[in-house]
């Protein structure tokens, strides 16, 4: 099973191939992209859970990749449930 980070809502479903990809939309400047997955079980619009499977992947691996409203998250941890980035320009921030 897979799951999203943290609560939010599905902005993108698409299909690369025979797997999909899924975009989850956390905020204004947080997102998370899901690409790889065999079976999705969400569709645009949906309200997502990080406790409730997203998809299914058969074992073939698949990527997740965190974005902010500065690119692509590198540096991250989960603290209480709650993703918590480094800011290039501020420290940490919250996502």
């Amino acid at each position: 099973s897979v799951y999203a980070s943290t609560d939010g809502t599905v902005s993108k479903v698409s299909k690369e191939g025979e797997t999909f990809i899924l975009e989850i939309t956390h905020g204004d400047d947080f997102k998370t992209v899901i690409s790889g997955i065999d079976h999705a079980y969400v569709a645009e619009g949906d309200t997502i859970y990080g406790n409730i499977p997203i998809g299914y992947s058969n074992g073939n691996g698949y990527t997740v990749c965190l974005y902010s409203a500065d690119g692509l998250i590198t540096e991250y941890d989960i603290s209480g449930g709650t993703v918590v980035w480094k800011s290039t320009t501020d420290g940490e921030v919250a996502g």
